[in-house]
């Protein structure tokens, strides 16, 4: 997969949402799902705004990446999810 949003890192990192149909079917045995800063700005402004729960639309759009195959993701919200992981585990 050539193009300027991908990158190669011991396999293939394909950009975002946009992407995820990818990520099943690439041939390597790991396969990274890059959160590209345009998707992390458009829930941090819509939760911004009230349009939506920022915390679970935050977990969901990298719970669909974990869905469509990636075994693991590059995002801007890396820090906020393990500390809610963290921060969930102890309850």
């Amino acid at each position: 997969m050539a193009s300027a949003s991908s990158a190669i890192i011991g396999g293939t990192v394909p950009a975002g949402l946009t992407a995820m149909a990818l990520a099943r079917r690439m041939p390597y045995s790991w396969t990274e799902q890059e959160q590209p800063m345009g998707e992390y700005a458009m829930i941090i402004a819509a939760a911004g705004n009230g349009w939506l729960d920022g915390e679970k639309a935050m977990m969901e759009s990298l719970m669909a990446f974990k869905r469509a195959g990636a075994d693991g993701m590059l995002t801007y919200f890396a820090l906020r999810v393990a500390a809610k992981l963290l921060h969930d585990g102890d309850g």
